[in-house]
């Protein structure tokens, strides 16, 4: 019987922008014994990385391996709408260049590559300064199997943090994760909502 390995992981930073605000700007008036202008601060968005394995740990998602599903039966159900999986790697295995996107925005999922050069399906955006109750989607695979994913988002803000980027510019983030209604523990996610695995029979 053959068994998947689900791991998926969505990842946030907080990440100062080299700029201050204008308004708080004049010529000679900002010397460094006073409160510098305040920093503005960049949420990286909300997304979910999903990789998935079979017992032996063949990668499903990776269109070089021949026990690979096939990405054009996958199917993503999200806020009453269906998406294809977008496969960016041409036959060189190159990825296809893609745009810079300043504003979070929930697009078609595609296969993308982390820093070890394993392939994994990419779900996103969503905006990280939103807060979300059981924001959830679905994944038909091609073998007819479905997966249900969500996440939970709160976070309280300290504006006497706002130019301490140690205590993370003010903002304390608390996160849930869930796979087919389980609610997975603390240790398996830091920071950010992060599926470690699930065995599904």
């Amino acid at each position: 019987m053959r068994k998947i390995l689900l791991f998926a992981s969505a990842l946030l930073m907080l990440v100062p922008l080299a700029c201050d605000n204008d308004e708080h700007q004049t010529v000679n008036e900002n010397p460094p014994d006073i409160i510098p202008p305040d920093i503005i601060v960049d949420l990286a968005p909300i997304t979910a990385h999903i990789y998935v394995n079979d017992a032996e740990g063949n990668n499903l998602l990776d269109p070089s391996s021949d026990r690979c599903y096939d990405i054009s039966q996958i199917v993503l159900r999200y806020d009453d709408e269906e998406y294809s999986v977008r496969n960016p790697y041409t036959s060189n295995d190159a990825p296809e260049a893609m745009p810079l996107a300043y504003l979070a925005q929930f697009e078609q999922p595609a296969l993308s590559r982390d820093k070890s050069g394993v392939i994994y399906l990419l779900v996103g955006e969503w905006n990280a300064d939103n807060k979300w109750a059981m924001c959830s989607f679905e994944i038909t695979w091609s073998d007819g199997s479905t997966d249900t994913f969500a996440f939970s988002s709160d976070y309280t803000y300290d504006p006497k943090y706002r130019n301490d980027s140690e205590h993370d510019f003010g903002y304390t983030f608390t996160r849930e994760a869930y796979l087919n209604g389980e609610k997975l523990g603390e240790d398996e996610y830091s920071g950010s909502v992060v599926i470690k695995y699930r065995l599904l029979k």
